[in-house]
């Protein structure tokens, strides 16, 4: 029996840097092929709320607590 694929990644309500003064909440996870990860991430600027797409990469995590999925 072939043992289930999991996958670490950033729970939602992570905090994430965008710059020194931008911090960003993970507000959604998508997974595609080959398992790569993006975050949508949201942010106040002023009283404007922004929503972006980012691969783990482009951003700085406040926490190093990961959680594990799994696939049968």
């Amino acid at each position: 029996m072939k043992k289930p694929e999991t996958i670490e990644l950033n729970a939602i309500g992570t905090k994430v840097k965008l710059e020194d003064d931008v911090v960003g909440t993970i507000i959604g996870i998508n997974i595609s092929h080959n398992n790569s990860i993006t975050y949508q991430v949201g942010w106040w600027s002023g009283r404007s709320y922004t929503r972006d797409t980012f691969v783990p990469s482009q951003l700085v995590m406040t926490t190093d607590e990961k959680t594990r999925i799994g696939f049968a």
